[in-house]
């Protein structure tokens, strides 16, 4: 798996026909993909916030040599079981280490 190495980048995933998050619950992908084992996969239609966030990830370069495998794990050596990451609407992303820190 693939680290990042500089953790001064930002990475930017743009997609101007992506306005609101238009999916019901589950949020699931709207389409099936090797890494998603849930079963449930547009169960809930199209889901474009999903497609971007895997993009996005792919565009990282997380895990590259397992992209579009189901051992595709992009977050895999970022967080580990004493960790917590919260995502919120907008995208950002932020890392709680396990004292409470940001």
């Amino acid at each position: 798996m693939k680290q990042l190495s500089d953790f001064h980048k930002a990475y930017v995933y743009h997609d101007p026909k992506l306005r609101e998050y238009g999916v019901k619950p589950p949020f699931s992908p709207g389409q099936p993909y090797p890494e998603y084992t849930l079963g449930d996969a547009g169960s809930a239609g199209q889901n474009r916030v999903y497609d971007a966030v895997r993009s996005c990830l792919h565009l990282m370069g997380l895990d590259a040599d397992h992209f579009g495998t189901p051992v595709w794990n992009p977050l895999g050596e970022s967080v580990w079981p004493s960790m917590r990451r919260r995502f919120w609407s907008g995208l950002e992303c932020v890392k709680l280490w396990p004292n409470g820190t940001i």
